[in-house]
This record gives C-alpha cells, sequence and structure tokens, in this order.
C-alpha cells in the first residue's frame, strides 16, 4: 500500500516506511526497509535509517547504471504489520550494477554483534524469455558457525500475462540468516521451487507454487499454495491464500484487506 503525502510531493509512505526523495536521485528512508536487488538476494528487514542513491557512469565508451545505499538501525523480527518486535543492532550496505542492458550484478554486506554476513549475486535477461539469476550469501557467528547459502532462479515469460519461475536453494555448514536464533543454524538442505503467476485481468492476479525441501538428516517435505490477489476497487485490494504441507497434512488459509487511511 502507497501513498502520498499532499502537503509534499517528495514525501511518500509505504507500510511502515516512510521516504523522501530530493530533488536529485537520492533517498532517505525512515522505518523498515530492505533493498530489492536484481539477483534476487532478499536482505532482512532493518528498521532504522537509511538511504539509497543511483547514477550513471561511463566505462569504455558504454553507459554503467549504478543503485547503492546503506541502512543502521535493528534487525526487524516482526511476524506481521502490525506487531513490532525487533532485535540486535546491525549495518548495512549494498550495490546493483548494471553493466549492460542484459547483464547486473550486486552485493551486500551486513553486520551486527558477533554477525557478519556477505552476498554476491548476478542476473542475465534472456530477453523475451525472461531472466536468469544467481547469489550466494555467506554468514558467520564469532567463531561457533559459518555457512552459505546458494540460491538459483530461471523465469521464464510464458505469455505477455504468465511467467514461470523455476529456483533451487541449498545450504551449507551453519548457516544463520540475520534475524535467526544465533545458536539455532539453518541444518543442511535443499529445496526446489516452482511458481507460476498468471495476470487475469480483472479478476486480479492468480498465483500457484509448489516447494520440495530435501533435509540432510530428516523427510522431505512438500509444501503446495494457492494465492488469489483482486482490486476491489481502485484503492481496496483483497488477498486470499491457502497452502498445504502434504508431508504433515498442516494447512492455512489467509484473508487480507490493504487501503489507504488517508
Amino acid at each position: 500500500m502507497v501513498r502520498s503525502i499532499n502537503a509534499t510531493e517528495q514525501w511518500s509512505q509505504e507500510d511502515r516506511t516512510w521516504r523522501y526523495q530530493t530533488q536529485s536521485q537520492t533517498r532517505f528512508l525512515f522505518g523498515n526497509s530492505a533493498p530489492r536487488l536484481s539477483s534476487g538476494l532478499q536482505p532482512t528487514s532493518i528498521g532504522g535509517v537509511g538511504l539509497a542513491d543511483q547514477w550513471n557512469s561511463e566505462l569504455f565508451g558504454k553507459t554503467l547504471q549504478w543503485r547503492y545505499g546503506a541502512t543502521v538501525g535493528l534487525v526487524d523480527q516482526s511476524q506481521d504489520l502490525y506487531h513490532f518486535k525487533y532485535g540486535s543492532k546491525v549495518g548495512r550496505a549494498w550495490f546493483d550494477l548494471a553493466l549492460t542492458s542484459e547483464l547486473s550484478v550486486d552485493a551486500i554486506y551486513q553486520r551486527a554483534d558477533d554477525y557478519e554476513q556477505l552476498g554476491l549475486g548476478t542476473q542475465y535477461q534472456l530477453g523475451p524469455w525472461g531472466s536468469w539469476s544467481v547469489n550466494v550469501l555467506q554468514s558467520s557467528v564469532g567463531a561457533h558457525f559459518k555457512g552459505q547459502r546458494y540460491q538459483g532462479l530461471v523465469a521464464f515469460d510464458l505469455t505477455e500475462d504468465a511467467q514461470l519461475e523455476l529456483s533451487r536453494e541449498k545450504y551449507n555448514g551453519r548457516f544463520v540468516r540475520l534475524n535467526q536464533n544465533r545458536t539455532s543454524p539453518t541444518a543442511e538442505q535443499s529445496t526446489y521451487r516452482a511458481a507460476v503467476r498468471w495476470d487475469t485481468g480483472r479478476w486480479g492476479l492468480f498465483q500457484a507454487r509448489y516447494a520440495n525441501t530435501v533435509v540432510s538428516n530428516g523427510n522431505p517435505q512438500h509444501v503446495i499454495g494457492l494465492g488469489q490477489q483482486v482490486w476491489y476497487s481502485p484503492k481496496v485490494r483483497i488477498d486470499l491464500d491457502a497452502q498445504r504441507q502434504t508431508h504433515s497434512g498442516d494447512y492455512n488459509m489467509g484473508l487480507r484487506l490493504s487501503f489507504p487511511i488517508f
């Protein structure tokens, strides 16, 4: 949900993030934020103060497009938009560089109390067929835990309105996410995912997804999910979601309404 403040057009607000856009490309962020990187790296949201900027440079006659930013604050451990819970202090710096119109690279560095994480990624556009991307994250918790997470993603444009995504995610060693309990690293495992998104026009966005997780010490886990996102009116959005775990039989369903308050 995004809304602009009429008093000053340079301010905008989305969920729990306030943004101030300067006359240049510099943007200041107050509240919760996480950068969107080309390679699919998904940083944990941080509640604090940050900035983001972008600029172009010339190299060998080609224009390079840079995006970069930094944030300091607290790790967001909230379970939803309505309950606030924050963890340790953290600092983050990142950049996203478009080398050509098809190829981009990005990187991220995050540091918290007794914790350090470095990520690298790249994306290549396949033209009308979609895109291909890979990334790797390495985390270390003092001298206790050290591990890596590898992720590969291929996205195909089936039609102008439908997309298919195939991905694989693998954990090695003792990997710990930024918002994870420092004493409970992720077990070595591989997850294969498939997702279909279809823009049905007036009926909204339909999504179907499947995930198969193979754990080094444990039984495979299969998850099937369906979702439908509909704009009831120009300002009111309805989200329906259902998910079932086939190995345990557990399932959940959700309904959410989104609309501007002002």
